[in-house]
């Protein structure tokens, strides 16, 4: 209050360093443009699908968490591992001993004793992967390729002459 001169008295003070404080916490006019931010902090890959282009953004999609022994484990789409939590809160990235040639996209995961199993989306048969140690990145192949589903056909092939329908069962899981 120094700053005032002597000849301003106490209540022009007071009202000035109140308009200031409320001018400082007056809201900004909203652009309406709103941000986004994922509350689990990982470090997810750059999306490749847009690097010829020039466009990096990253991406987490189809993210799946399942509880396994009593630690947390996040699969997502592209990711080349998984994460670990004991918290939901910290997230370690653990870096697979093997991981689908494809990579994993749209995974599931299912923990069951002392097991936890992974599989990848997919349009035709696939490897599933188990792990009995997955803090430390172990996986094996339970299968190497699910055998084909019977009756199963892929989209755009023919049966008899005939295109099959988009509705047919597909030979994937």
């Amino acid at each position: 209050m120094e700053d005032f001169p002597a000849a301003v008295n106490k209540p022009v003070r007071v009202a000035a360093v109140l308009i200031a404080c409320l001018a400082c916490n007056a809201p900004a006019q909203s652009s309406g443009a709103h941000t986004y931010v994922n509350p689990i902090d990982i470090d997810y890959k750059y999306n490749w699908e847009g690097l010829n282009q020039g466009v990096s953004y990253r991406s987490g999609a189809d993210p799946v968490i399942v509880n396994h022994r009593g630690a947390y484990y996040l699969f997502s789409t592209v990711s080349g591992g998984y994460w670990r939590s004991t918290d939901l809160m910290r997230w370690k990235f653990v870096t697979p001993s093997r991981w689908p040639f494809e990579d994993n996209v749209a995974p599931a995961a299912l923990s069951f004793g002392d097991t936890l199993l992974l599989m990848q989306s997919a349009t035709a048969p696939r490897p599933l992967l188990y792990s009995t140690d997955p803090a430390q990145g172990r996986l094996e192949f339970y299968n190497r390729i699910l055998p084909p589903l019977p009756y199963a056909v892929a989209q755009g092939s023919e049966r008899q002459g005939e295109l099959v329908p988009r509705d047919s069962i597909q030979p994937g899981p």
